[in-house]
């Protein structure tokens, strides 16, 4: 399971396009860390591993509005499509350990008509991020550089 995405508390590309000189007065606090946390909870009461991207998104629990010369949020609660792909490094590996596991019993139970729809999803997303050399992005650090704020 992905964990879900922090949302901000406004319009985010809107912030960016009223302070383009200053897209850092953009960034937001991650206000919600506790409060949407179904995913944990439902990741625990079934085994199922938590992919958690947070930290990648909100480093050192900041959100930033742009990260490199990339722009993070395409609204107030999802990534632009640009921003996720750069992430495919990162993910890769974890959803490598995650398909290795054998499906727990009570996830199994739980989504009983659901997680084949679900397992394609994700390995469409695998297999859309496998070849993320062949598009130029980073294998170390942050996929778009300093996040040091």
């Amino acid at each position: 399971m992905i964990r879900d995405t922090p949302k901000a508390p406004f319009d985010v590309p809107e912030c960016v396009a009223a302070h383009p000189e200053d897209p850092d007065a953009c960034d937001f606090e991650e206000h919600d860390r506790w409060a949407r946390d179904f995913d944990v909870r439902a990741a625990t009461a079934t085994g199922v591993p938590l992919i958690d991207p947070r930290p990648e998104i909100c480093p050192r629990g900041l959100c930033r509005a742009v990260i490199g010369d990339i722009l993070v949020y395409r609204d107030a609660a999802h990534l632009t499509a640009t921003f996720a792909r750069g992430l495919a490094p990162w993910f890769a590996p974890r959803l490598d350990e995650a398909f290795a596991r054998p499906p727990p019993r009570a996830a199994l139970r739980a989504h009983e008509g659901v997680a084949p729809l679900l397992g394609a999803v994700e390995m469409s997303f695998v297999a859309r991020a496998g070849d993320r050399h062949q598009a130029g992005l980073r294998t170390g650090g942050h996929p778009f550089g300093d996040v040091e704020g």
